[in-house]
């Protein structure tokens, strides 16, 4: 539960100061490692949710069509 809560604020705060900050700057994709990393460690049901959860916020804050990266990410951990 605490890396759920960490990974989760890491990639909150990644993707605020992307889109609000350094929208047009190339910068490395912290949410797509983080849901990679989740899912090497630990194939759990809170790592789907965890994916769909950052993929969802992806789309929201970055003002793209709701659900592309929240399918893509959980393909992905898949």
């Amino acid at each position: 539960m605490k890396d759920f809560l960490i990974f989760l604020a890491i990639a909150i705060l990644y993707l605020s100061f992307k889109s609000t900050i350094m929208p047009s700057v190339p910068t490395p994709d912290i949410p797509l490692i983080i849901v990679f990393f989740i899912a090497y460690n630990s194939r759990t049901a809170r790592g789907v949710v965890l994916s769909f959860i950052i993929g969802y916020l992806d789309d929201v804050l970055n003002g793209s069509i709701i659900g592309t990266t929240s399918f893509t990410l959980v393909f992905v951990y898949a």
